[in-house]
């Protein structure tokens, strides 16, 4: 029996050597691949039209929790906080108005919130990417109606409101990754594209990925106060533009022309295989879009950017104009997540700082 266990020990060890090996080796091959792609888009970097200065500070609020997202809506600001899972609504000035939300289990709770949009001043849609539910709310925080994805085989990664009880989806089923125009009182689909009807104009369909399609098209939205949709893609250089109800209008590529990513599914012995994206970068940073551009804060910087992150600006058919740098903060905090608003940009940074610039460009 103790030769037993004994042999059933040094197995066990085998294979963790074997995962942590092959974890060690993939960290390993994916900073090499990022590095061959960096040289490979290099020359795609060096056109930027690079403006010297396009950002005037304003305003800046210190906050002492951890923001993940920003988003906004007419005159306000929201941050939200997916550790306490909570929102922090503040003025475009950004003086501090209110604080709402709270972590559970339930579906009056969140515990992994991603997405707040008010519709007026008496309701509130949330989503929740850990529960899968697209939530309704009054001006008290009480539940009013939500719909739940885990009953059904699509699972969803981003999502956008449109008008009364409709929202624009992301998300993948099987080997299919979706948008979505969905009535979630209603639980009615009113029309749907694949990513394939998505980027036919800009990626053979040969040369499109069927499987770790979740992974390879995984990106956020963000919308204007016009209504405009704007969907970037973590992985990959190309966003796409939606109109205020929710049509599809076009996809477009990014300055760098980061090419699609692939999906691999290695082997690291006895029946164990690791899914991987490689290279495995997350090049479109951040995105926001206004009445007249696109915003990417862009992840893919030069060695004499001095660790400045980089905003790439778009017209809304997808003509590149230009890019300018976010600088870090005296601490050297780098932004992190945009939303812009008029001729404003808000910047979230690292540490949770959120700065108000005014915007020349």
């Amino acid at each position: 029996m103790k030769k037993k266990y004994i042999s059933s020990f040094a197995i066990l060890i085998v294979i963790i050597a074997a995962f942590v090996f092959a974890l060690s080796k993939n960290a390993e091959d994916r900073i090499k691949s990022n590095e061959e792609r960096l040289n490979l888009i290099s020359k795609n970097l060096q056109k930027r039209k690079i403006l010297d200065s396009s950002l005037k500070e304003l305003s800046r609020y210190n906050y002492q929790g951890k923001g993940f997202l920003v988003f906004s809506y007419f005159d306000d600001i929201f941050l939200i906080d997916n550790r306490q899972n909570k929102v922090i609504s503040l003025s475009n000035k950004l003086k501090f108005k209110r604080e709402f939300g709270k972590s559970g289990d339930s579906p009056a709770e969140h515990r992994s919130l991603k997405h707040y949009r008010p519709l007026n001043n008496k309701q509130y849609f949330t989503f929740d990417f850990s529960q899968q539910m697209i939530k309704k709310f009054d001006k008290n925080d009480s539940l009013l109606f939500y719909m739940n994805f885990k009953n059904d085989s699509l699972r969803i990664s981003d999502c956008t409101y449109i008008n009364k009880n409709t929202f624009l989806t992301a998300g993948s089923s099987d080997l299919q990754f979706y948008f979505l125009v969905i009535d979630i009182k209603a639980n009615e689909i009113l029309k749907y594209w694949t990513i394939d009807d998505i980027l036919e104009k800009k990626v053979d369909r040969e040369n499109i990925p069927t499987i770790g399609r979740e992974l390879i098209f995984e990106g956020y939205f963000s919308q204007s106060d016009q209504g405009d949709i704007l969907y970037s893609y973590n992985k990959t250089g190309l966003f796409s533009i939606f109109s205020p109800n929710g049509e599809f209008t076009g996809t477009y590529q990014t300055i760098d022309k980061n090419p699609l990513p692939r999906f691999l599914r290695k082997d690291i012995g006895r029946g164990i295989k690791l899914s991987t994206l490689e290279p495995d970068f997350y090049g479109n940073y951040s995105r926001a879009i206004n009445s007249n551009h696109v915003f990417i804060l862009s992840n893919f910087l030069m060695p004499d950017y001095n660790d400045n992150r980089i905003i790439d600006v778009y017209d809304k058919i997808g003509n590149y104009k230009h890019s300018f740098f976010v600088q870090n903060l005296e601490d050297g905090q780098r932004a992190d997540q945009i939303v812009a608003l008029d001729n404003h940009l808000f910047v979230l940074y690292e540490n949770s700082t959120i700065v108000n610039y005014e915007l020349n460009i």
